[in-house]
């Protein structure tokens, strides 16, 4: 329990947090894996341990561990490569969020350095160009018939 309490507790240092947590699964598994959870949903916590502490939740709940993957995936302020990596494990769990989460990185990239991107007034659309004149004039129809 007391591991539990300091793996939970948001205000612990993130390494301390990530050590109770390792010690848990041979005492409590269920609780293990609500601390690694909640470990690798809090955001607030550095990218490389909260993708570490995701990866161990798939041995002991699958539901668990697609929580804190799609938490990680869809966090635009993780770095890419994590984010992609927590959407391949996510694929082996829940196949559509993985799917969601590909796409959602995918326009993540896309849009990075892009000049709108953070503008804070709209570019004026660009003035369309004169009609060009016809390449020879036009004769009037004739009727048919």
């Amino acid at each position: 329990e007391a591991f539990q309490a300091i793996a939970c507790d948001d205000s612990v240092e993130d390494g301390l947090r990530v050590e109770a947590a390792e010690r848990m699964p041979s005492l409590d598994p269920r609780a293990a894996a609500a601390a690694f959870r909640a470990i690798a949903c809090d955001d607030s916590v550095e990218d490389g341990l909260r993708s570490a502490a995701a990866e161990q939740l798939p041995v002991l709940d699958p539901w668990a561990a697609a929580e804190a993957f799609r938490a990680i995936a869809f966090d635009d302020s993780v770095e890419d490569g994590l984010r992609s990596a927590a959407a391949e494990q996510l694929a082996e769990l829940d196949p559509q969020a993985a799917a969601e989460a590909f796409h959602r990185l995918f326009d993540d990239e896309l849009w990075r350095g892009h000049p709108l991107v953070g503008a804070t007034t709209p570019p004026r659309p660009p003035r369309p160009s004169p009609p060009s004149p016809p390449s020879r004039p036009m004769r009037p129809l004739r009727p048919m018939g």
